[in-house]
């Protein structure tokens, strides 16, 4: 029932088990006088416990595992105080997630420009213009139904990271890079579906060129030899035997 629920989830673990959290809460009615209905949605409450609880082992977070019994409403009762406590240490791990992003964004941006006076500038124009062309790239990801499931994953974590890292002032272009190479790793599928994508990529790094060659830094490339490739090579086809004699 929840496969598709599962390829929605964010890459972030703590983002994928805060969401879980989300659906129980949406499914679950405390207010629910009826112990038939909440009976009915027995097995829902099993399969999203069984899926955070193996969120949780496969990424190493630490939760107490319940002893259910033959009693379906003392399970239920069981259930619903796991999700209430792990949603409460999901979001103080999130919390504490979203400092050190802070810390990092702000360290990356002013720890280089301190020390160093360097620093990429971006203005208010470019901001938006990359932020407007990554939700497009984002967009056209989604829609491209010949890309693996998996490799969407780690486009849409790898734009992720390029967000969070756009800002007036970069000690460096690592997410950029980054992201660039990330995208001729995977991104691949049918050409006609992939073709926005890598338009949209390339005006992002007509964006990025541009302020790299404000600083006076020369690029040995071309922006080609970074864009995924649109084209498939076909096998080559077998000659025709000719019959001898």
């Amino acid at each position: 029932m929840y496969e598709a629920y599962l390829r929605s989830l964010s890459t972030n673990p703590l983002h994928a088990c805060h969401s879980i959290c989300e659906t129980f809460f949406a499914l679950h009615n405390p207010n629910q006088s009826s112990t038939a209905s909440r009976k009915r949605d027995y097995h829902k409450y099993i399969e999203l416990y069984v899926i955070l609880q193996t969120l949780f082992k496969k990424n190493d977070i630490a939760f107490k595992e319940l002893e259910l019994k033959d009693d379906i409403d003392h399970n239920i009762s069981l259930i619903v105080d796991f999700f209430i406590q792990s949603k409460k240490t999901i979001r103080r791990a999130l919390d504490l997630q979203d400092t050190q992003e802070l810390i990092e964004k702000y360290r990356s941006q002013y720890e280089t420009n301190i020390l160093s006076g360097f620093s990429y500038e971006f203005d208010g124009q470019q901001i938006q213009k990359i932020t407007d062309i990554l939700i497009k790239i984002n967009e056209s990801v989604r829609k491209a139904n010949s890309i693996d499931v998996i490799h969407k994953a780690r486009l849409k974590a790898s734009l992720e990271r390029l967000k969070k890292s756009v800002h007036k002032n970069m000690s460096n272009m690592d997410r950029f890079w980054g992201f660039m190479f990330e995208t001729r790793l995977v991104l691949k599928g049918d050409p006609e579906e992939i073709q926005p994508v890598v338009a949209h990529i390339q005006e992002l790094a007509n964006i990025y060129y541009q302020v790299i060659s404000a600083t006076g830094d020369e690029l040995p490339f071309k922006i080609q030899s970074f864009l995924p490739s649109t084209s498939q090579e076909k096998p080559p086809q077998e000659k025709p035997k000719t019959s001898e004699g």
